[in-house]
């Protein structure tokens, strides 16, 4: 079973060395992959992944190394390698190595809603660089159906036990109206996007650096703005979010009305996805800490949705 800490534990220690570096891995987490920090005198040095088996192809993982490596404008986790693989299989498992970026994850978003303009700006240089340093990348795609149809990567929100079938009539309906509205939006802007921008994943430090490429993939640039705001989109602040937001991806990369006018569009699309996320790892200890309404909130969006057009 992936989840046993004492078997992470022996691959963790096997793959320290297997990099080459030296340290001691402290666990930190377990989500799709289990976490480690490789510790030199109580300080975290590098960041161990181990992959979840099945999550990841070899092919898939290779890369999302390239990408990293191709990026040296923007403060990410650059990996590490021994005898030049990056990639190592330890015990059934795939491990990968990452330097340590120093500073705090996970801030309060009140108070600090300006960070936004230095996450948009990022997400236009990631996007710039899928743009001038294109390669062919084997990465899923992260179409609506992959979304929120019933066979989503991320699970079926369908089967969430929190709404009654009123509510997820709404959120089908909704779901029908999104599928509408991207097919109809048309647009070069499209690549390769990090897909989880949100705050979990934005290290602020000296320089603001992004973490945890692990889903990244194929979509439409505009859905790096819904993940910035995961687990936002009811927040009183989401407007001025989503300003500041566009204020740092223009000053690297141009948006046009019909971007803008798709927002609510991806945001809800978002939400609906991580709704199916959440119902697929309810039993986690990180889903267990997650507001409990978060369902209802996604219904009431949908509904505004389906009604407006926006939320």
């Amino acid at each position: 079973m992936f989840e046993n800490i004492e078997n992470l534990n022996k691959t963790a220690s096997i793959a320290v060395s297997a990099f080459g570096v030296e340290g001691k891995a402290v666990f930190v987490q377990i989500s799709e992959n289990a976490t480690y920090f490789i510790c030199q005198s109580n300080k975290p040095k590098y960041t161990l992944r181990i992959c979840r088996p099945n999550y990841h192809t070899f092919e898939e993982l290779e890369s999302e190394i390239q990408w990293l490596l191709n990026i040296d404008d923007v403060n990410i986790c650059k990996p590490i390698s021994e005898n030049g693989e990056y990639v190592k299989k330890i015990n059934d498992c795939y491990c990968t190595m990452y330097k340590y970026i120093e500073g705090m994850a996970d801030i309060e978003i009140e108070g600090n809603e300006n960070l936004y303009i230095e996450i948009g700006r990022i997400a236009g240089l990631l996007h710039k660089n899928t743009i001038e340093k294109p390669f062919k990348a084997v990465r899923p795609k992260w179409s609506m159906e992959n979304l929120i149809g019933k066979n989503g990567l991320w699970g079926d929100w369908r089967k969430t036990t929190v709404l009654n079938s009123q509510q997820k009539d709404i959120i089908e309906k909704a779901c029908n109206k999104i599928y509408k509205k991207v097919a109809n939006y048309k647009t070069d802007k499209y690549g390769l996007i990090h897909i989880d921008l949100r705050l979990t994943n934005i290290i602020v430090g000296k320089t603001t650096g992004v973490i945890d490429f692990d889903d990244c993939g194929y979509g439409y640039f505009m859905q790096d703005l819904a993940s910035s705001v995961s687990f936002l989109e009811n927040s009183p602040q989401l407007s001025t979010l989503i300003e500041n937001w566009y204020k740092g991806y223009e000053e690297v990369m141009p948006l046009d009305s019909k971007d803008k006018e798709m927002a609510k569009t991806f945001m809800l699309a978002r939400q609906i996805q991580l709704l199916a996320w959440v119902t697929s790892h309810s039993k986690s200890t990180y889903v267990q800490g997650i507001d409990k309404d978060f369902p209802l909130k996604c219904f009431i969006n949908a509904e505004k949705y389906l009604k407006y057009g926006d939320f």
